[in-house]
C-alpha cells in the first residue's frame, strides 16, 4: 500500500552515492532501497557528490529500478537549468506527486533535508520530515575536538533544527532517542526506534573456521575511534598470546600515522589495510576469531551489527544502549573501555573456543532477529505513515484556523 507519492532521501555530509559505489556497498543498501520502492511511486537520492544513477537501479533490480531517481550537487541536471534550486530538481521529478516524504539516512546531512521539506511545502506537497540517524555526529565530535569546539556546537546546532522540525525523530538506539529528547526538548512520543538493517546474504560461519589469532575492526582512524586503547589492549597480552596476534583494523583517517607507530613501539602483530570495500570487509568479519569496538559515541555501529550477524565474538566498550543487543556473556562482551578490561577480556576469549562459539551463535541469532530487512522496512514504513498523517493533521488544523 503506497504511503505517499514520493520518497525523498538525503545523504549525510560523510558520505554520497558515489562512496557506496567505490566501496561495494550498493548491492547492500539496495535491499532497503527495494523494500522502499514499493511504497512510493518515485525514490530520489539526494547525494552531496556524484554516483551513478544506472548503477544504483541496477543494483536494485526490476521493477523498481525506473522509480529511482538521482540529484547530484555540482552536477549538470538535464532537466533543468543551471541556476536551478536543490528543491526545483526534485520537483522536476516527481512530475504530478501530490505527497511525499523527506528522510535522512543520517543526522549530519547540513540541513539539507530540513530545507527541502519546507520547499516542497511551499511548492504545495503535503511534505512529512523524518530525522533519521544511528547516532549523533555532535557526540563524536565533542570527542573529537571538544564539547566547546566550533564543530561540534555547529553539529549539535543542526541536530537541534531538524529534530525540532521533524514530524517525526527516528533513531538507531533508546539511549540515543533519549538524548534527544532532553537536549532538544523533543517529546518522546515524536520518536521512534528503528535500528540499522543487517543482510542475510551470507551465512555466519563457525568458530572452528576461523582464524584463531585474529582481532579485527572497522571504522574511521580518528581519535573519536580510540584503537590507541585497543593497541594498549593488545599489547598487554600474555607474551605467549601477544606473539601470536594479529590485529587487522580496516579504514583510514587522520590517526593513522600515529596509530600505526604506537603499533611498532608495542611490537605487536598489526595490520592496517586501509580503506575496503563492503565485500572485504564481510570476508574478514566472517574469519575473525573476535571483532572488538573501543569507540563510546555510538552504542550499535554498522561493523559491530554485521559482525555479530556473521557469527563473530565481539568485545565491545560499554556505552548506553550497547547492553539493547549486547547481553553481556552470552551474545557478546561488554567492557569499562580501558585497555585493561579490554585485555582482560580478549585474554579470555581467544583460547576458549567453546565460549566464542556460544557468543557467535547467540549473536547471528539476535541480531537477525532484530535487524532484518523486514523488520526495520516495517518499522521505517510505520513512522513515515505517522509522519504523514501528523502533517495532513496540522495542515487541517491551519486550514481550520
Amino acid at each position: 500500500m503506497t504511503v505517499a507519492d514520493a520518497l525523498i532521501l538525503t545523504f549525510p555530509r560523510s558520505s554520497s552515492l558515489d562512496v557506496w559505489e567505490r566501496l561495494g556497498r550498493l548491492p547492500r543498501e539496495a535491499h532497503l532501497l527495494r523494500g522502499l520502492a514499493d511504497h512510493y511511486k518515485k525514490v530520489v537520492l539526494v547525494s552531496r557528490n556524484g554516483g551513478s544513477l544506472d548503477a544504483i537501479r541496477a543494483a536494485a533490480g526490476s521493477p523498481q529500478a525506473d522509480q529511482i531517481e538521482l540529484v547530484s550537487f555540482g552536477e549538470e541536471d538535464p532537466l533543468v537549468g543551471p541556476r536551478a534550486s536543490m528543491a526545483d530538481r526534485v520537483l522536476a521529478r516527481l512530475r504530478d506527486a501530490k505527497s511525499a516524504v523527506v528522510q535522512t539516512y543520517e543526522l549530519g546531512d547540513a540541513g539539507i533535508a530540513e530545507s527541502l521539506a519546507g520547499q516542497l511545502r511551499r511548492s504545495g506537497l503535503a511534505t512529512a520530515l523524518v530525522a533519521r540517524g544511528g547516532f549523533l555526529p555532535s557526540r563524536v565530535l565533542s570527542y573529537r575536538y571538544g564539547p566547546h569546539s566550533a564543530q561540534a556546537v555547529e553539529a549539535g546546532l543542526q541536530e537541534r533544527g531538524i529534530c525540532t522540525s521533524a514530524q517525526l525523530v527516528v533513531g538507531g538506539s533508546g539511549p540515543m532517542l533519549d538524548d534527544i529528547c532532553w537536549r532538544f526538548g523533543v517529546n518522546p512520543d515524536r520518536t521512534r526506534l528503528v535500528r540499522n538493517f543487517v543482510p542475510a546474504d551470507v551465512e555466519p560461519v563457525a568458530t572452528t573456521e576461523r582464524d584463531a589469532d585474529m582481532i579485527f575492526s572497522w571504522g574511521e582512524l580518528a581519535i573519536s575511534s580510540r584503537y590507541d586503547v585497543v593497541i594498549d589492549a593488545v599489547r598487554a597480552l600474555p607474551a605467549d598470546m601477544k606473539s601470536k596476534v594479529r590485529l587487522v583494523l580496516a579504514g583510514d583517517g587522520p590517526a593513522r600515522p600515529d596509530l600505526e607507530q604506537q603499533a611498532a613501539d608495542a611490537e605487536i602483530q598489526a595490520e592496517f589495510l586501509g580503506e575496503i570495500g563492503y565485500e572485504e570487509f564481510v570476508e574478514r568479519s566472517l574469519k575473525c576469531a573476535i571483532y572488538v569496538h573501543a569507540a563510546v559515541h555510538n552504542p550499535e555501529p554498522l561493523g559491530v551489527l554485521e559482525a555479530m550477524a556473521n557469527g563473530a565474538a565481539v568485545v565491545v566498550a560499554d556505552t548506553p544502549g550497547a547492553d539493547e543487543l549486547i547481553e553481556n556473556g552470552v551474545t557478546g562482551v561488554r567492557v569499562p573501555g580501558t585497555a585493561d578490561s579490554m585485555t582482560y577480556a580478549i585474554a579470555g576469549m581467544l583460547p576458549d573456543e567453546d565460549w566464542r562459539s556460544m557468543i557467535g551463535q547467540c549473536a547471528a541469532q539476535r541480531v537477525r532477529s532484530r535487524c532484518s530487512i523486514e523488520t526495520v522496512l516495517a518499522g521505517l514504513i510505520a513512522a513515515h505513515r505517522d509522519a504523514l498523517a501528523e502533517t495532513k493533521a496540522q495542515g487541517s488544523q491551519l486550514m481550520a484556523g
